[in-house]
């Protein structure tokens, strides 16, 4: 809204200096992961680049990160690439911060934040963990990582659950995501998930 801009110029004009990371808390994101072939240097950089400019093309909010090797066959590697699927959630915003003249060091996702929070609490070894937190404006944040690292995540908006319970909510959405982790192949069906 036109009051939210006011008030974010306001915030801008108090620190000029200090350069941004902006970090969103959206639906609007798409997390996959992909076997490709094994290549290094210039090559996997080519690659990456082929596959998000393919997965991704409507957005330039997207990265790509090599999370590890199939143990099987060619040993290919898994490439988890991530994007903000609608960046004119956040262009009017970013918009705003580089009129300004403030760097930005980073647009990001939530889901990120999380890496540095399981850190922070030595669970950047759990091999399987589902962090859910609950933001007051855009609902329940869940994050599942394999020691330390994120592989998926997503927003549930708030209103969304038949129930009137907070716990019946959190339970319902955490099976759901369990449910979907396992038919990607993220998570063996007999792996202990861990929730914080």
């Amino acid at each position: 809204s036109i009051q939210d801009f006011d008030r974010f110029h306001i915030f801008l004009e108090n620190d000029r200096k200090t350069p941004f990371a902006v970090v969103t808390d959206l639906i609007e994101e798409d997390f996959r992961t992909e076997s490709v072939a094994h290549v290094t240097g210039a090559d996997r950089k080519a690659l990456i680049t082929r596959k998000l400019n393919h997965l991704f093309r409507t957005t330039r909010y997207r990265t790509a990160r090599v999370i590890g090797r199939e143990k099987d066959g060619r040993k290919d590697d898994r490439i988890l690439f991530t994007a903000l699927t609608k960046p004119d959630l956040i262009e009017p915003w970013l918009t705003r911060i580089l009129a300004q003249k403030i760097p930005i060091l980073a647009v990001t996702s939530a889901a990120y934040i999380m890496e540095h929070f399981a850190q922070s609490l030595s669970m950047n070894s759990v091999p399987h963990l589902l962090v859910v937190n609950q933001e007051g404006n855009s609902g329940l944040r869940q994050t599942y990582l394999q020691k330390g690292r994120v592989i998926f995540g997503r927003l549930t908006p708030a209103g969304v659950s038949r129930s009137d319970s907070f716990a019946a909510l959190l339970l319902e959405q955490c099976d759901q995501t369990r449910k979907y982790l396992e038919r990607i192949k993220q998570l063996p069906y007999d792996a202990p998930l861990q929730v914080h």
